[in-house]
């Protein structure tokens, strides 16, 4: 009866409730009882999945009333397809996408985990999010050399678009990657420039990123207190200096 009713909690507060909240339930239903693994994992894939945005810049790509990341991205991708009908088609076997030479690029996806969602930079890049069994990514297709870049993060491009900043957050749960990373463009394609965030655990992950300028990014770094569940956002910035890019914090 105890574990039927904690279950029952997990699967009712699946939507309303902060990530951490379910995964301690999920960490004393697994503790305490010998219910399988894999009846509790399908109470709580969707939890982590409560916020409603797919990306780390305030209002993009957001689905309001959708509780699944993967569903919101599916949504958005109907709107881009529907606008560049002559980008990419999918078979049984995945996506084939037009290069800027006409060219097919092909990304193998039976499984239906790519989600096409922005051209930039002139519609030379276009980014695609892929979902896994727990947890997500990005990768950015160069569709001028015809290269696929995992960058972890959604590409938010500065203004001249000769860079772009990918960020994403997974503090609880920790299946996705939580970056801030700059990467610089030219003729041959993309290159690091900076990495904001290292470690398997970071203290900090970046929201409501946006470019001030081309050599200023502001966002709020957000940490979790694990015991309660709650976040705690505070102003910073990504500065490109003399030296180099530096994350200066608000005290």
């Amino acid at each position: 009866m105890k574990i039927a009713k904690l279950l029952f909690t997990v699967v009712n507060w699946n939507v309303v409730a902060p990530g951490p909240i379910i995964l301690r339930l999920y960490r004393r239903v697994v503790t305490t009882t010998s219910v399988s693994l894999p009846l509790i994992t399908v109470c709580l894939v969707s939890s982590f999945a409560w916020a409603n945005q797919i990306t780390q810049v305030e209002g993009k790509f957001v689905c309001p009333g959708v509780n699944n990341l993967q569903e919101c991205a599916i949504q958005h991708e109907k709107v881009f397809l529907q606008k560049n009908k002559a980008l990419a088609v999918r078979d049984e076997s995945g996506w084939k996408v037009k290069l800027l030479d006409g060219q097919d690029f092909r990304i193998a996806d039976e499984d239906r985990r790519y989600n096409l969602l922005e051209l930039a930079a002139g519609g030379r890049f276009l980014a695609i999010r892929q979902q896994w069994y727990e947890g997500n990514t990005w990768q950015l297709l160069d569709r001028k050399t015809g290269v696929l870049t995992q960058i972890s993060g959604y590409p938010l491009f500065s203004p001249s678009m000769t860079r772009f900043v990918a960020a994403s957050e997974d503090l609880d749960a920790q299946y996705s990657a939580t970056v801030l990373d700059v990467y610089g463009i030219d003729a041959n394609g993309v290159k690091l420039e900076f990495q904001g965030i290292t470690g398997e655990h970071p203290a900090w992950a970046p929201r409501k990123v946006k470019w001030r300028s081309e050599t200023i990014v502001d966002f709020h770094q957000a940490t979790l207190t694990q015991a309660t569940g709650d976040y705690q956002e505070r102003p910073a910035s990504l500065q490109l200096t003399a030296s180099g890019w530096q994350i200066r914090s608000s005290r």
